[in-house]
């Protein structure tokens, strides 16, 4: 299973989270594991729901519930006791259902567990499989987020005119082979970088006119994206996609490899324009 289909760090500690809950239960012999959702909220409040019902019903009552506060919630897990078979041997399990919305995915978790000297974990926790995202956003919710990230999608291209337009002139090509290093950015780790560029490059035909433009300001543009960030996206490891940007200035000047020419050294206004981008996501 490909590292795309974890959920961010958000999601995956909120999963934790109901795991740990679950296992206490159990261990601390508090009775049958009653099932459980665990909600985050974009406030940083997590609260917790438990559902006395028949276990077919389980999944019903926890949709109903993240359904009442989808346009909050940031990430959710719904804890269950049952049975999952590894290597041909069924054994008791905590199965946990998570997902994240700026991941847009859901996953299945496990853990093994056996109580027969007190209770003791079986292995690690095992990623089982994808499952669809339970967070249903309204057109008004959608609206708003889509609004919120533009300076993290326009960011890129801010860059990339600051650094290619250094020398006064920014050529097709030099756009044409800035967009095949921006994909090199889809291979990160992280669910949340990859998502703003993939964002990012569905709207490059708007943002390259702006860059011919010259319409983008990077000394308003890339502070504010990195207030963005440590306003709304610290819990997603956003400060992996600054990371990210201020690479991507090294890269679209860099002497070997680069496109503003194999070989050559770096022009002082393009070493200036680099420590710029630096020190205003910084």
């Amino acid at each position: 299973m490909s590292s795309g289909e974890y959920l961010s760090e958000v999601g995956m500690g909120i999963a934790g989270k109901a795991i740990d809950q679950s296992s206490e239960i159990i261990k601390e012999g508090l009775g049958q594991l009653v099932p459980m959702a665990l909600f985050l909220t974009n406030d940083g409040e997590i609260s917790i729901n438990r559902f006395v019902a028949e276990p077919d019903q389980v999944s019903k009552l926890a949709q109903a519930e993240i359904d009442k506060v989808s346009d909050s919630i940031v990430a959710y897990a719904i804890a269950r006791d049952g049975y999952t078979t590894f290597d041909g041997i069924r054994r008791d399990s905590i199965i946990v259902e998570a997902g994240c919305r700026i991941s847009g995915k859901g996953i299945m978790l496990v853990q093994q567990y056996s109580e027969e000297n007190g209770y003791e974990e079986l292995g690690n926790i095992k990623l089982t499989g994808q499952v669809p995202l339970r967070i249903k956003n309204s057109d008004h919710s959608r609206q708003d987020f889509v609004e919120l990230i533009q300076p993290l999608l326009k960011a890129p291209y801010v860059v990339f005119q600051k650094v290619a337009g250094a020398d006064g002139i920014i050529e097709k090509d030099e756009m044409k082979a800035f967009t095949s290093i921006l994909k090199d950015g889809l291979d990160s780790d992280n669910p949340f970088v990859v998502a703003c560029i993939e964002q990012s490059i569905q709207n490059s035909s708007e943002y390259l006119k702006l860059v011919n433009d010259r319409e983008m300001n990077p000394r308003l543009e890339l502070p504010a994206v990195r207030e963005l960030i440590i306003s709304n996206f610290v819990e997603v490891s956003g400060e992996d996609y600054i990371d990210f940007l201020k690479d991507l200035a090294s890269k679209i000047a860099q002497p070997k490899g680069g496109f503003l020419g194999v070989g050559k050294k770096l022009r002082p206004e393009e070493v200036a324009a680099i420590e710029l981008v630096e020190e205003l996501l910084s």
